[in-house]
Parts: structure tokens; sequence; C-alpha cells
């Protein structure tokens, strides 16, 4: 199986993916195939957990950045500079995430973490 994940994702290796949590593109960090999540079996509930509440926190703080800027009267498109500056002003807490037990599965005797 791991020959397929190596096929599909060209930054995926045996320890999983190589880039950067937060260069990869949001919907990689939100979704994982149903043959990983069924070997994770139950030890995957906590991950599940943390991805929805990472989801949940990104719309809440796109929506508020959206909802400031519509009352200002302001867009990206037509306003671009008063918009940065007003964006640069509204502070956004860093998400906490949780320190998750890792898992390591074993496909066809080889280990991606």
């Amino acid at each position: 199986m791991i020959q397929s994940f190596s096929l599909s994702f060209a930054h995926f290796d045996k320890n999983g993916c190589k880039l950067h949590f937060t260069l990869r593109p949001h919907p990689c960090n939100l979704y994982l195939c149903r043959e990983v999540i069924e070997t994770c079996g139950s030890e995957y509930e906590s991950y599940n957990r943390e991805r929805k509440d990472y989801f949940a926190y990104c719309n809440y703080y796109n929506d508020l950045l959206a909802k400031e800027l519509q009352n200002n009267n302001l867009n990206l498109i037509d306003n671009f500079d008063d918009s940065i500056k007003l964006l640069k002003q509204i502070h956004i807490p860093n998400f906490d995430f949780r320190r998750l037990r890792e898992i390591k599965i074993n496909f066809e005797n080889e280990i991606a973490v």
C-alpha cells in the first residue's frame, strides 16, 4: 500500500507528508483516505476530533474577517490596501493544537507515522 501513496502523493514518504503543516493545501490537513482511517482504528478518533476543531477554528475566523471587511465597506478587490491595513489590526489567536499520541501503521512491512 505505501507504494500507492508514494505514486499518488509526491510529498509522502514512510514518515508521512514531507510538507510542513502550514504549507499544505487546506484539504490535505483535513482529509485522510478511508484505508488509513480504518487501519488506525479507534486511535484515529482523537485525530478526527482535532481535525474538526481546527476546521471550525478556520471557518470561524474566516467568517469573522469577512464580516469585519463588510462592516467597514471594504473588500480585497476595490480597497486592497485599506483591507490589508484593517486585517493587520485584528488579533487572531493561534490554534492550540493538542499533543496527540503518535500512531504507527504497518503497511505491508513499511512504517508510516
